[in-house]
């Protein structure tokens, strides 16, 4: 009789289970945590690269457009200054 029970019970136990289930979420996780490292380090070696000729080209051409707008905007401001001025009649 226990030799039949013992046949019937073929296959993996809860037990084994269970153990199969960790095992395998626990490489799951290991497999995109590994992933996850190879493109935060992929993208850590292109920011470490030395910036393109056309790079450094937008950033002196951002500069010199941002040069250009202070100026305008001190000149508006001088403008209004003396508009002030001259509507109180200190001029």
């Amino acid at each position: 009789m226990r030799l039949l029970n013992r046949c019937s019970d073929i296959g993996p136990s809860k037990k084994k289970k269970g153990i199969f289930a960790k095992i395998s979420s626990y490489s799951q996780v290991k497999e995109a945590r590994l992933d996850q490292i190879d493109k935060s380090s992929t993208v850590i070696e292109l920011l470490r690269q030395k910036p393109s000729s056309a790079f450094e080209f937008l950033e002196t051409v951002r500069y010199s457009h941002l040069n250009k707008l202070v100026l305008l905007l001190t000149n508006i401001l001088e403008l209004a200054a003396l508009f002030m001025a001259n509507r109180r009649g200190t001029i």
